[in-house]
């Protein structure tokens, strides 16, 4: 458990392992906004370059989406790892963060 103020120092690839094993350990997931979010389909998880998982399945407020999931501990490294500029990440509908600051 973590206390207050403190940094996780969890590995990135633990949150990978937990969504395709057990997803219900990462929940409740609720978006930036307070939506509520399930993963209904983890995808196919991607060893090679790009978004973490591939052609997962949603639901965002009720409503089903279908597309890739992009695993980071820290908000800010979506930003540091340049994927805002990376084509391969056009299709990244859920943006998993262990930390929300």
């Amino acid at each position: 458990m973590r206390q207050a103020g403190s940094s996780a120092k969890i590995p990135e690839h633990w949150l990978y392992w937990t969504l395709a094993a057990a997803p219900e350990l990462l929940g409740p997931l609720r978006t930036y906004c307070g939506k509520a979010v399930r993963i209904v389909e983890s995808g196919t998880l991607n060893l090679s370059n790009g978004p973490d998982y591939q052609n997962a399945l949603a639901e965002i407020d009720g409503v089903l989406q279908r597309g890739d999931i992009e695993i980071h501990v820290h908000p800010r490294e979506w930003m540091e790892h340049g994927h805002q500029h990376d084509s391969r990440y056009e299709r990244v509908m859920l943006h998993l963060v262990w930390e929300n600051s």
